[in-house]
């Protein structure tokens, strides 16, 4: 008997198939032999029996293999050419950055020189003449790429704004020399210094005592005969210069370091009488503060001395004060910035 799966020849009682393994049908009885024995086993086996249908899948796994392997290799190059490609890209995008970074300027001078001899030299030309400028006007700005690229040294010029960091060291110097303080017109006398306005704003004594406060000092305060002495040395052209001298509410007089006055130097003459007038004479019960003469002035029946000591209005009220300044003191080097 024969495999009904496979064709292979068994024995006639066999319940599996030795090659394939396929289970056989039973076998019904054999009838009556009617027929000759040599006629059956001349008998062909059946034709459906000998298929090749187990040889068929093995021909479609190798047809499969060989798909496989083609389509691998086929999935190998696109990933090849596709990372070519992005590296190509990458680099040529670099090479863009560092090319606009260093001759944008002048790239973009060129690009319009191009723009302009194109459009005089090709205005009716073909698609094909503007691409041929396209790649003339690549190589000659991959050109000056190379030849501009230098010019990225020269952003370090933005450094100049640190100008503006020594501005204010110069505007605040601490000067101790005497010589290098006169220049500025401060003069140092023992431990005290000095300086001589000379009231372009018309000041009356309440508004130069307000000015020497702002600038850190007050008025001057002229404690003794060489204090006296020293100050008029800085007289200038004024006829009159006030000082830091007042009177309180007691009728005492008082210096603007805000200690009481011990020396006064009050000015006094010879009347036409012959007798002698002194300084102060509270004239009208009015005059409350002091100032100082630069000069000998004669009024009409009275005379003023320099460096004497006069009792006056401190408001200006009857007076020319375009004819009077201010001189300020300091116990300590003063705040340059403020001095002028």
């Amino acid at each position: 008997m024969f495999c009904k799966n496979c064709g292979a020849q068994l024995s006639d009682h066999a319940r599996f198939c030795n090659k394939c393994g396929a289970k056989q049908p039973e076998m019904p009885a054999a009838p009556e032999n009617t027929t000759n024995p040599a006629q059956v086993r001349q008998t062909p086996p059946p034709v459906q029996q000998q298929k090749p249908e187990p040889a068929a899948p093995q021909a479609q796994a190798s047809s499969n293999k060989g798909l496989i392997a083609i389509i691998v290799i086929l999935i190998i190059l696109v990933l090849g050419l596709g990372g070519w490609v992005i590296f190509t890209s990458l680099n040529g995008d670099k090479d863009d950055d560092s090319s606009s970074k260093g001759g944008k300027e002048s790239s973009s001078a060129v690009d319009s020189e191009n723009d302009e001899s194109s459009q005089s030299d090709g205005g009716d030309s073909s698609d094909t003449d503007s691409s041929e400028d396209d790649q003339s006007s690549g190589d000659e700005s991959s050109d000056i790429t190379t030849t501009t690229a230098p010019e990225q040294t020269t952003p370090p010029e933005q450094t100049t704004p640190s100008i503006s960091v020594t501005e204010p060291v110069q505007s605040i110097p601490q000067i101790t020399d005497d010589d290098s303080l006169e220049k500025l017109g401060v003069y140092k006398n023992g431990n005290h210094y000095y300086k001589v306005y000379q009231n372009d704003g018309q000041f009356n004594y309440y508004d130069s005592l307000n000015d020497c406060k702002q600038r850190g000092g007050y008025l001057v305060a002229i404690n003794d005969a060489s204090e006296q002495n020293f100050i008029t040395t800085l007289f200038g052209d004024k006829d009159y210069y006030w000082i830091g001298l007042y009177k309180d509410t007691t009728d005492k007089w008082m210096l603007c370091d805000n200690s009481v006055a011990v020396y006064f130097n009050w000015d006094h003459y010879t009347n036409e009488n012959g007798e002698e007038v002194w300084e102060p004479d509270n004239y009208e019960e009015r005059e409350n503060v002091g100032r100082v003469s630069t000069k000998f002035i004669e009024h009409d029946g009275w005379q003023e001395n320099r460096g004497g000591w006069h009792d006056t209005d401190g408001t200006g009220k009857g007076e020319d004060l375009s004819l009077y300044g201010y001189i300020c003191e300091w116990d300590s080097v003063p705040d340059l910035d403020k001095i002028n």
